[in-house]
């Protein structure tokens, strides 16, 4: 779920992406589709352009949600990864990321640092659902915590006092 812009993807992704196929995987991808003739083609491989979907619909028919920026764009809050933690996806991430400060890893998602971690780390995943739902349950936790109305007047007050 992001831009449709060659800078944004990590090039490694293409290996993670892959290995997960060659693994029995469905890869699905919104705001990629520069990256649909490096994947291995198949019918578990779904690219579509950018904004194609609403963010909810994309994320309800995901099983884990994969985030990770090129080198080049590291992002500062990261929106999209908040609202898969609201849909109560895992969410598996590069550490750098305003996000992170919000991922306790192993716990409401997964902070990794290199591209074999991430493979690891989603294969895992891929054979564990009752991991996936745990750790979803508490990413749903922690979205509602960090944007409740009480959450949002607490912030405004201290903002403004």
């Amino acid at each position: 779920l992001s831009r449709d812009t060659a800078g944004k993807h990590h090039p490694d992704d293409i290996e993670v992406y892959n290995g997960l196929l060659a693994d029995g995987a469905t890869i699905r991808i919104q705001g990629g589709t520069l990256l649909k003739n490096k994947l291995t083609p198949g019918p578990q491989v779904e690219v579509m352009p950018e904004g194609q979907l609403a963010a909810e619909d994309f994320l309800s028919t995901l099983d884990v949600f994969y985030y990770r920026t090129s080198p080049q764009v590291i992002e500062t809050f990261g929106r999209v990864v908040l609202e898969a933690m609201a849909c109560g996806l895992s969410v598996v991430c590069h550490k750098d990321g305003g996000y992170a400060d919000h991922i306790r890893h192993g716990e409401n998602g997964f902070l990794f640092e290199t591209t074999h971690e991430a493979a690891q780390i989603l294969t895992s995943l891929k054979a564990n659902p009752a991991l996936r739902a745990r750790v979803g349950h508490s990413a749903r936790q922690t979205a509602e915590s960090l944007f409740s109305s009480q959450a949002i007047k607490e912030r405004l007050s201290f903002y403004l006092s």
